[in-house]
């Protein structure tokens, strides 16, 4: 049973940190609010190319892994005991990882060791907006020690590896209490803060990391990192030190003020929840690391990290939760006014392309759920000047819609319905393409397209009345039902069918597309056909994570998400389970079957912000069980989903005044 307390704790133990096989599965990751972020395991062993100390994030959301890791050792009492470990090809070494005595991850991921009656606490964190992370160190026995630590760089692009190589410059510039250096043109500098510390050499290369991870998705796992020399730092019981590392573009502040700073913006965060308690605190926490400004000023939502950038489909179904509910509306404004400034053909981008800020526009859900996030908005604020503002804007869409755009998305004269599709394209959320192999190309009328284009179209019926405006919305929108009722429902499955006119007629497939006739506010179905979709869809796809991509009994299914490119791929939307998911099935359970739906239905979910990623919901899960976690491990519209589906499950059980297990 779920409960409800104040402030948000996870905490790590021994049994697990000194277990290297079931540490390095849990990862924890910080951010600056900029786009860059530090992120490793519990016991900082670097698993993925993507894991750094600082990873900055250039012009366009272009990222930069520039310290990788710290070698770190304690000389106390005369001994030297060893704090770090790394896995390389042929073995673990050292084994700091055993003296670790716990890990939080409130206020910030912090490590604590204990050996030979002696404890150290060691923080890793970032300040907003800034390309800077502290690494601050506390000794908690009484005493004085010498703290060894050697950075471990690799100042290269976040997808990619390095190796040992001639054309590093290893030239380090030293100045009272800092050292800087500028290994490959073209690259940030890197700027190392010693606070009450020293620098000595020599340097060289540490070879042949490994990260496992990477092995497990097929992928090149062995990297050479560089180390300048090493920083030497006094440490005391009653007088913290920190390591501040930048990429050069400002001086920090002090790492104590940074640290005071940044708690209090995240309590700031909290203070604006309706709702306040571990659940509702701990997701608002994970959604502020999705919630950027990149430094053109633009305010948007990062889809997943560590590789996932600005993708428009996934803004739009994450900014509820991550905003809305968090009561963030200023910033939800500002992210719908941008993408309103991107529209092209009718279309918003399906993603801003990392490096140049260019725009892909192929997508033909993206504008429909664009307009239901505006929907949403406008619901929570009543905004009517945006409304103003960008009716125009959204009537263009669909009128492009209505008379055709891009990529034969467009409405059928004869049945109202959209098509979208052309060969080598994917234009649906179910997006997975292995070179030019579409997985799941869709094409002809999606189910969830029409919904929500049906949706769209009463959405734009009821502006235009508020505004005055005179318009034929509402009755393109009864034809819309009336062809969708009559063309998509499989009467011998009874449900309906995942994409009418393929090449190869109606496609039965049962997948969990069809949610979205259930689960939008317009209604679409009846209630006994609704009610039949989600009694089949809960007893064939409903998993305790989420909702499969495929019905197990269809032969094109695939119960697990392993192995290179070319199988994960060809998974992604063959069974594989999607968090997000769980938000429209909650919305269609609440409408539907009202009293067969309860909270408790969220809690592998929330129990997920303990493992995986470490305060956050990862990506997606295997369709079999044990339904083990796959994909990115911190994923935006998962978490988003996840707390506007609490929420919405709250309140729907407050109202109906059902016995609440939770209050």
């Amino acid at each position: 049973m779920l409960k409800e307390q104040m402030q948000p704790s996870i905490h790590i133990d021994r049994n697990i940190l000194n277990d290297f096989s079931q540490a390095i599965e849990l990862e924890w990751i910080e951010t600056n609010g900029l786009g860059g972020y530090a992120s490793s395991t519990v016991v900082c062993a670097n698993t993925r190319r993507y894991h750094g100390i600082l990873v900055s994030s250039g012009q366009g959301l272009n990222r930069f892994v520039l310290l990788s890791r710290l070698e770190e050792f304690l000389i106390f009492r005369g001994m030297r005991y060893d704090l770090s470990c790394n896995q390389y090809r042929e073995t673990i070494h050292p084994g700091g990882h055993l003296l670790l005595a716990g890990f939080d991850r409130y206020p910030f991921p912090t490590f604590y060791y204990e050996f030979d009656h002696i404890r150290l606490k060691k923080e890793i964190f970032m300040p907003y907006g800034e390309e800077t992370t502290v690494i601050l160190y506390t000794l908690l026995t009484p005493g004085q020690g010498k703290l060894h630590i050697r950075p471990l760089i690799a100042c290269r692009d976040y997808h990619s590896l390095t190796r040992e190589n001639p054309a590093l410059d290893p030239t380090v510039m030293a100045e009272k209490g800092k050292i800087s250096l500028h290994p490959y043109p073209g690259m940030p500098t890197l700027i190392f803060h010693l606070h009450d510390g020293s620098f000595t050499g020599p340097p060289y290369w540490y070879r042949d990391f490994l990260y496992c991870r990477e092995r497990e998705r097929g992928l090149e796992e062995v990297e050479d990192l560089f180390s300048p020399g090493e920083c030497i730092l006094t440490l005391s019981s009653d007088h913290p030190v920190a390591l501040v590392v930048t990429s050069g573009e400002r001086d920090p502040d002090p790492p104590q003020r940074i640290r005071d700073r940044e708690v209090k913006r995240r309590e700031q965060i909290l203070s604006s929840l309706e709702v306040r308690n571990t659940i509702t605190e701990s997701l608002a926490l994970a959604a502020d690391q999705f919630i950027i400004r990149e430094k053109t000023g633009r305010a948007a939502i990062l889809a997943g990290y560590p590789w996932f950038t600005d993708w428009g489909r996934d803004t739009m179904i994450s900014l509820d939760g991550l905003l809305l509910c968090t009561g963030r509306h200023d910033e939800a404004k500002e992210i719908l006014a941008s993408y309103a400034r991107l529209i092209l053909y009718g279309l918003i981008p399906n993603r801003i392309v990392e490096g140049t800020g260019g725009c892909e526009y192929n997508t033909v859900d993206g504008s429909l759920l664009y307009l239901n996030a505006v929907d949403r908005y406008l619901k929570k604020t009543g905004d009517t000047d945006l409304l103003k503002s960008l009716f125009p804007l959204m009537e263009a869409v669909i009128q492009k819609y209505r008379g055709g755009t891009r990529f034969r998305i467009g409405m059928d004269p004869q049945d109202k319905l959209i098509y979208a599709g052309e060969p080598g394209l994917q234009l649906t959320w179910m997006d997975a393409k292995v070179g030019n192999w579409v997985v799941t190309p869709r094409m002809g009328k999606p189910v969830e397209v029409n919904a929500l284009w049906h949706h769209a179209l009463r959405r734009m019926a009821s502006w235009a009345e508020s505004l005055g405006i005179k318009r034929d919305y509402t009755s393109l929108a009864e034809k819309v039902r009336d062809y969708f009722n009559r063309r998509f429902w499989y009467s011998e499955g009874g449900f309906l069918y995942d994409v009418i006119d393929t090449d190869h007629g109606p496609d039965p497939s049962l997948r969990p597309n069809q949610i979205l006739a259930v689960s939008l506010d317009s209604p679409l179905i009846s209630r006994e056909r609704a009610v039949r979709v989600m009694e089949l869809v809960r007893r064939k796809l409903l998993t305790p994570f989420g909702l499969r991509s495929l019905n197990p009994d269809h032969p094109a299914y695939r119960k697990r998400y392993e192995g290179g490119p070319w199988e994960r791929d060809s998974a992604y939307h063959q069974g594989t389970v999607w968090a997000w998911l769980i938000g429209p099935y909650i919305d269609a359970c609440i409408k539907v079957l009202p009293d067969q739906v309860d909270i408790r239905i969220l809690e592998p979910l929330i129990e997920q912000l303990k493992v995986y990623g470490i305060g956050t919901i990862g990506e997606i899960f295997d369709g079999d069980p044990p339904h083990k976690s796959g994909g990115c491990p911190a994923q935006a519209w998962s978490v988003a989903e996840v707390l506007r589906g609490y929420l919405a499950l709250r309140n729907h059980l407050k109202v109906n005044k059902k016995k609440n297990s939770l209050t």
